[in-house]
Formats: structure tokens, C-alpha cells, sequence
């Protein structure tokens, strides 16, 4: 006759248990997810406070992001650069120059120092020196497949099938990385 009571205070035990573990990690999601919103919008803050003109693109060439100095430079708002290549924002003599080296430094990784003129928009030719890196997330199956694609252009066939191979790996529903594969 007890056995039913018995039951029910278990499993009230057992709920009671469960949504404090529940409560607990939820805390825990909070605090991570404010120290995370805290470092991005420290990282904007000092990104957009830095003079120095600077970028980042995705691995097609297109601007991500812009800082201030970099808006300032080419008398242009974000919006108006974001999403944009070089050929869309440079004369196609000094695009070919940017975009190759862009190719260079996916092809190889790491680091890139070079020295080039950028026309700004007065027309005015400035010399100019970049300093760029290259961050491929390693979980991320179309970088792979991009940087094959510029192995294979550049007659590194070796290094192209290994790139479409671990984009295969990440994502084996990526048809592009097989079809290059072929």
C-alpha cells in the first residue's frame, strides 16, 4: 500500500533533481553567453578604434567587415563595402594585384607582408602596406574546398585532392568537394 506513495515521492525527488540541474545549467548558458557578448563587443570596439584602415573577407574575396579607418580611407560607409570585392571597389589593374595575393595566401596559410598603391578615391595613388592571415575554421568544409580549388588552378593536384577530401570529411553531403574530387 505504500509502494505507490514511495513511487510518486521518488519521482518527485527525481523532478525536483532534474530542474535543479536545469536551473543550474541555464545559469551557467547566461554567464557564458554574457562573457561571450562582452569579449565581441570588445573586440568591435578596439577593431573599429584602430586608425589603420583593416578588413576581413570570407574565402570568395568579400568583404565581411570594415573597420572606421578603412571607411575613412576609401570615403565609403560599411554598408557600402560589405559584401563587395576588391574588383568591385579598386581599378581592375590593382585588383588583379590584391585578389592574387588573396589567392597566394589561401593557397599557402600563415602570414602575408606585401607592398602595393591603392588608389583612394580623389584618385590619389598611396603606397600602401598589407599585412594580412589567413583563419580557416577547421570545421568549416567550403574553406577546403576553395583552397583545393586554388591548389588545383596553381597545378598542385596533391594538395587540391586533400583539401576536397577533408571537406568531404567535415561535410559528406558537400557535392561541390566531389564533384572537384572527380
Amino acid at each position: 500500500h505504500n509502494l505507490p506513495i514511495v513511487g510518486a515521492v521518488v519521482a518527485l525527488a527525481l523532478v525536483s533533481a532534474l530542474a535543479a540541474l536545469l536551473l543550474q545549467r541555464n545559469r551557467l548558458l547566461r554567464h557564458q553567453t554574457d562573457a561571450l557578448s562582452k569579449t565581441m563587443r570588445f573586440n568591435e570596439t578596439l577593431f573599429q578604434s584602430i586608425p589603420t584602415p583593416l578588413f576581413y573577407k570570407d574565402v570568395d574575396g568579400r568583404y565581411l567587415g570594415v573597420n572606421k579607418g578603412f571607411e575613412d580611407f576609401f570615403g565609403a560607409e560599411s554598408s557600402d563595402l560589405v559584401g563587395k570585392t576588391v574588383y568591385d571597389i579598386s581599378p581592375p589593374e590593382l585588383a588583379e594585384i590584391y585578389a592574387g595575393q588573396d589567392r597566394d595566401l589561401l593557397q599557402q596559410g600563415g602570414q602575408q607582408h606585401y607592398e602595393t598603391q591603392v588608389r583612394r578615391p580623389s584618385g590619389e595613388l598611396r603606397d600602401v602596406v598589407f599585412d594580412k592571415a589567413v583563419f580557416i575554421d577547421p570545421k568549416y568544409a567550403r574553406a577546403y574546398h576553395m583552397r583545393g580549388l586554388v591548389h588545383e588552378k596553381q597545378g598542385d593536384d596533391q594538395a587540391a585532392l586533400a583539401d576536397f577530401n577533408r571537406a568531404i570529411d567535415l561535410n559528406p553531403e558537400y557535392g561541390a568537394a566531389f564533384y572537384s574530387r572527380a
